[in-house]
């Protein structure tokens, strides 16, 4: 029997010895139990690098100003604007003057 007819067909248990069986369950099971260490391993990685992203975006969404402080920021800058662009005592496009 050939290397590539016992893959093609399976291993058969029942036809091992103990000897060949038991050396044979040993193997898969280590090759179990390092595919589930690898996996963990990744899975912490994975999580790792998550982590690592979140604290990132946490950290530069501390930085910025909160909504309130932005949006006078954005007025003042356009009322600047605006009184270098329009004459003294000329009110705003679209304001009644009183």
């Amino acid at each position: 029997m050939s290397n590539n007819d016992s893959t093609r067909r399976g291993v058969d248990l029942l036809n091992m010895t103990d000897h060949e069986r038991e050396c044979h369950l040993s193997g898969y099971l280590s090759g179990v139990l390092a595919g589930i260490d690898l996996g963990r391993e990744q899975m912490e990685e994975e999580m790792a690098a998550l982590h690592r992203r979140a604290w990132k975006i946490v950290q530069g969404m501390s930085k910025l100003s909160p909504w309130q402080e932005a949006e006078q920021a954005r007025r003042r800058r356009q009322d600047e604007a605006g009184s270098r662009n329009r004459a003294a005592g000329q009110p705003w496009p679209l304001e009644v003057a009183s």
